[in-house]
């Protein structure tokens, strides 16, 4: 069984610690396998309740992933574009909550997208190797996520 598969069909955001795909998805990012880590935390942001604050975070997290890939196969525009999307969603997703939400540090997150976003529009240097790539990446805080 695939760790994707592992996903619940229903996401409960308060058991998110149980929850091996979104776990596993942190992982994958945080090792440069974007592709991967968004078709992980996909069935998550599936199973989440629609228009909720949980699905937004989720969005703009596969947002952020699919954004490095895009950096790391040379297409800044895209990029730029899917981190500002990734923004907005982080954005959306902090309005009304504490600090975290399925162990993600909203607030940084959002502000970290954005700051990596606007970068990437400036046309400031954003290598595209995969070890520097993971170290310029947005930070992605979560609170005991392996």
């Amino acid at each position: 069984m695939e760790i994707a598969e592992r996903a619940p069909e229903v996401t409960d955001p308060a058991q998110w610690s149980d929850n091996e795909a979104w776990r596993y998805g942190f992982a994958l990012y945080g090792h440069g396998f974007f592709w991967e880590a968004h078709e992980v935390w996909e069935p998550v942001w599936m199973g989440l309740r629609p228009n909720s604050a949980e699905r937004m975070l989720v969005q703009g997290l596969i947002q952020l992933a699919n954004c490095c890939l895009k950096l790391r196969m040379g297409r800044p525009r895209a990029a730029g574009r899917l981190a500002n999307h990734a923004a907005d969603c982080l954005w959306n997703a902090r309005h009304g909550r504490e600090k975290y939400a399925m162990g993600v540090d909203v607030a940084q997150a959002a502000d970290d997208a954005l700051r990596f976003a606007q970068a990437i529009e400036a046309g400031e240097r954003v290598a595209t190797d995969a070890d520097v790539l993971v170290a310029q990446r947005p930070a992605l805080v979560c609170e005991n996520a392996l």
